[in-house]
């Protein structure tokens, strides 16, 4: 509840206001105030989320910052009412923006006491989140180290419950304390917040740099997201951007607003625009390429295609959605999305259906095409595979959807600009049929038939993606790639992936005259 990100002269004597019926007389009377701190992406520079911070205006004196009386409340246990007021109104006020711009994903964090999780902290959280309307994972809870250490074994299981509620939950100040590493250990944590004394010394101090990066490599490793708090220059958030660092947080970017500056800094980027002083800095370097980039969820769950939007949303694409196969394909053929996520088992239509019919659509055959399944057995899916780029498992990390979506568009992308498009498409008739297993009229002959799990590895790599991330995409190591990649160039009678490239081109473009001589045939006899 204490606000860290307080700029110079705003400290004063804690205990000044320190009176136990001042401080309710004040809850009571609706003297506190809410002010919220963007935080940005940076690989967007859009902004996705902010931390609500406390203030007191307290009549006949002014603004009081949170530095002068929450130290009071933490002794007299004012701070349990406060902190719940805070939690109320900061929900109460993300709902009003969810509902101002519909498609934002705007997430809020709130600050948590020691004193909070004595005192039915899970039951509060449950209840904001329902008066509110609001989606757990659309609520951090920022936690300190010196609240974890109140009472370890009881704080850990309170976090567990409220992870499963399915709220964020972030370790602030990360860095500061001795025992950080073990925290990351034994907490359901998501996010870990950059304290300001390292940010301060970026380009400065050669250790503290250093440490910086560590922390974001750390976290990179164990799938958590990364805030560095205190951005006050181009040069700190330039260097963060290259070092990986998820959000920024801090002056140069906004300091804490009211909710009236947040709506219209949601509706500007609603249409595109960003923070205006903002405008000089280059955001993360392939950004450009998802900025006009479109994705289409169709999965009959609410909180399946939220999620989604959630991940897809925060790296810079529009989001679409549909609840069924027949309304996605309409909507397809009407927006011509980037990309189409759908869901294996969509109503109405099912998504091995919808995969081929935007295949065999002339408008949406180059859309790419990811599967979402909730089977881990690569044969139910199989029915898909041939005409989808990627598929995916749920349940999901939002962010891990957005990075497979990028990777698949990405993938797509350099098959179409890299291969003639007759000869591409024809390219994909024949792997077409040798999924299928076709021998009545495919060009393959009986020994080329392969296994589903190795007609799964050559899509892949003819798609352009690498034996490692293959392997790391389907759970084998690289070398159980590279030998299924042996068998099927034996198979095929080749000896590297550019002879089968070939081999399978020159079977294509056979295909395709031979299809011509019929169609010219067919025509003279009519």
């Amino acid at each position: 509840m204490v606000e860290r990100s307080s700029g110079p002269g705003e400290r004063g004597d804690p205990l000044r206001f320190g009176a136990h019926d001042t401080l309710r007389r004040a809850l009571m009377r609706d003297e506190f105030r809410l002010v919220y701190q963007p935080m940005m992406s940076l690989t967007t520079n859009r902004i996705i989320a902010v931390e609500a911070l406390l203030r007191w205006e307290r009549p006949n004196v002014g603004i009081v910052m949170p530095d002068e009386f929450i130290p009071a409340a933490e002794l007299n246990g004012d701070i349990v009412p406060i902190g719940e007021w805070v939690l109320r109104e900061s929900l109460r006020q993300l709902g009003i923006w969810h509902r101002k711009v519909p498609r934002t994903s705007m997430r809020v964090a709130v600050n948590l006491s020691a004193r909070q999780f004595q005192s039915g902290l899970v039951n509060t959280v449950r209840d904001s989140l329902g008066e509110a309307s609001i989606h757990p994972n659309n609520l951090c809870l920022e936690v300190t180290e010196t609240t974890l250490m109140t009472d370890i074994e009881s704080t850990v299981a309170t976090l567990n419950e409220l992870k499963g509620l399915g709220i964020r939950i972030v370790l602030d100040d990360f860095g500061t304390g001795y025992s950080s590493l073990e925290y990351l250990h034994r907490m359901p944590i998501d996010q870990v917040k950059i304290d300001r004394s390292f940010v301060a010394g970026l380009g400065v101090n050669t250790v503290t740099s250093a440490i910086v990066s560590a922390i974001v490599r750390l976290a990179q490793t164990t799938s958590l997201e990364t805030v560095a708090e205190g951005v006050e220059t181009r040069e700190q958030l330039e260097r963060l951007r290259s070092m990986g660092c998820d959000l920024a947080q801090g002056y140069l970017i906004s300091r804490p607003i009211a909710s009236h500056a947040i709506d219209d800094l949601l509706v500007a980027q609603a249409v595109g625009r960003n923070l205006p002083h903002l405008d000089g800095i280059a955001t993360h370097h392939d950004h450009a390429r998802w900025a006009t980039s479109s994705v289409l969820i169709i999965d009959e769950e609410s909180d399946v295609r939220l999620l989604a939007r959630m991940g897809l949303t925060e790296t810079g694409f529009r989001v679409e959605e549909a609840s069924s196969g027949a309304a996605g394909l309409a909507m397809a053929h009407q927006s011509l999305p980037s990309c189409v996520v759908v869901d294996i088992s969509t109503p109405t239509m099912d998504g091995a259906k919808v995969c081929r019919e935007i295949r065999s659509a002339p408008d949406t055959k180059d859309c790419t095409v990811v599967v979402l399944t909730s089977h881990d057995d690569i044969t139910a899916i199989d029915p898909c595979l041939g005409c989808a780029d990627d598929y995916i498992l749920k349940p999901f990390a939002p962010r891990d959807l957005a990075i497979r979506v990028r990777a698949a568009i990405s993938r797509r992308r350099q098959l179409l600009q890299t291969m003639d498009p007759h000869v591409d498409r024809a390219l994909l008739n024949v792997l077409q049929k040798v999924r299928d297993q076709q021998t009545e009229d495919s060009e393959l002959a009986e020994d080329d038939h392969l296994s589903t799990r190795q007609i799964e590895i050559l899509r892949r790599v003819l798609g352009g993606e690498r034996v490692a991330d293959v392997a790391h995409d389907l759970s084998l190591s690289q070398s159980t790639v590279r030998n299924h990649l042996s068998a099927i160039y034996h198979r095929f009678g080749v000896h590297s992936h550019a002879e089968l490239r070939s081999m399978l081109r020159q079977r294509a473009a056979t295909s395709t005259k031979s299809a011509a001589a019929t169609s010219a045939r067919a025509r003279i006899s009519a």
